[in-house]
């Protein structure tokens, strides 16, 4: 509820751009169309950091899975590709004039590997099988979201968010 102070704190600061993330569970419903409710306060938000002269960079999946999606398989769901391409589709048509790059998905090793297989982040499970099968999603999802996108408009910047590390033996 603090958004416009925040806004006001980034633009004192001299902040020119700012990634923020964009909650499937606020700009869709579960049947899969646009939440204009929230679409709206997104619009008013990424419209008030426009006037302030902040660039959005928007991250379009940030491990905010809704419950709904969770209890049908979440990622070991190959359905859960299809939601992320309607996402991408929903957020560009309504969003996409204030978003000058898209982040599809921000870091996947921690909502797939790390998720479903070492159990280290939520759902906390431990197999090897629901771990490749939701990096195999991921994946697909993010190739989805980028042909949805691209389908819609041709010069719309498009990345994604990794987070690498080095190992050593």
């Amino acid at each position: 509820h603090l958004w416009k102070e925040d806004i006001e704190l980034m633009k004192q600061l001299g902040l020119k751009n700012y990634r923020t993330s964009i909650s499937i569970a606020r700009v869709m419903t579960k049947e899969g169309k646009p939440n204009m409710k929230g679409l709206d306060w997104y619009k008013r938000y990424f419209e008030s950091m426009t006037e302030a002269g902040i660039t959005v960079f928007a991250t379009l999946y940030h491990w905010e899975l809704p419950m709904y999606l969770h209890n049908k398989g979440g990622w070991k769901n190959r359905d859960i590709t299809d939601v992320m391409a309607e996402h991408a589709k929903i957020v560009h048509t309504h969003l996409g004039k204030y978003i000058e790059e898209y982040f599809l998905i921000n870091e996947p090793l921690q909502f797939t590997l790390d998720s479903y297989h070492t159990g280290w982040d939520a759902p906390y499970e431990k197999d090897l099988q629901a771990g490749l099968t939701t990096v195999h999603h991921a994946l697909l999802a993010q190739g989805k979201m980028f042909q949805t996108i691209r389908g819609l408009d041709k010069k719309a910047k498009i990345s994604t968010t990794f987070n690498p590390f080095v190992l050593y033996a």
